[in-house]
């Protein structure tokens, strides 16, 4: 029993030290230099084809899937990729998360 629980502990100590300690692999296009936040104001909902569509604080207009919860003029906080170019029109949004809603004084 003693020889089991040896072997045990040795066995959780490799996988500890080499799973434990390593650090996330980016690909070159991954690069935390090339992820920014980005605030945006849904504009448009297409339920039929689960879309949503927001504008960024740039007048950027982009979609993600996944219409259920989102309102329009909900405001969503985005981390986008730029993908390590200088056009924005390439840039994708990686994960996008609920702010609050704005509400329009006419």
């Amino acid at each position: 029993m003693k020889n089991l629980s040896v072997k045990i502990a040795l066995f959780v100590t490799i996988v500890a030290s080499l799973f434990g300690t390593r650090k996330p692999h980016f690909t070159n296009e991954m690069k935390l230099d090339n992820l920014y936040p980005t605030t945006a104001f849904v504009t448009e909902l297409d339920y039929e084809n689960d879309l949503v569509y927001i504008t960024d604080t740039n007048g950027h207009c982009w979609s993600f899937y996944g219409t259920e919860d989102w309102q329009i003029d909900d405001v969503c906080s985005c981390i986008m990729n730029n993908k390590g170019t200088e056009k924005v029109f390439d840039d994708e949004i990686l994960k996008v998360r609920y702010s609050g809603h704005f509400t329009r004084s006419e």
